[in-house]
């Protein structure tokens, strides 16, 4: 990597270019994992504003998302339930 190029910097800029492009994130994702069977469909997360949300959080809804996180079953379980509690 050139010197004056930071990881993170290098890092957005591929998130960038590849949120923007999801048949190159398709093709990426197909020769690096080799599936058994297509990938039909790529969902991208960005985990920014669920953190800041989280951070937002008092004591006791902390205390609610622990208990009611035994129950969930993928990470749009956590969106629903702050879209709830927040």
């Amino acid at each position: 990597m050139h010197p004056h190029v930071s990881d993170s910097f290098a890092d957005l800029v591929f998130k960038t270019m590849l949120e923007n492009n999801l048949a190159a994130l398709k093709s990426l994702i197909t020769v690096v994992l080799q599936p058994e069977s297509p990938i039909d469909f790529i969902t991208i997360l960005s985990p920014e504003p669920t953190a800041r949300r989280l951070s937002a959080l008092s004591a006791s809804q902390l205390e609610a998302l622990l208990d009611a996180a035994l129950d969930f079953q993928s990470t749009s379980d956590l969106e629903h339930w702050l879209k709830r509690n927040s």
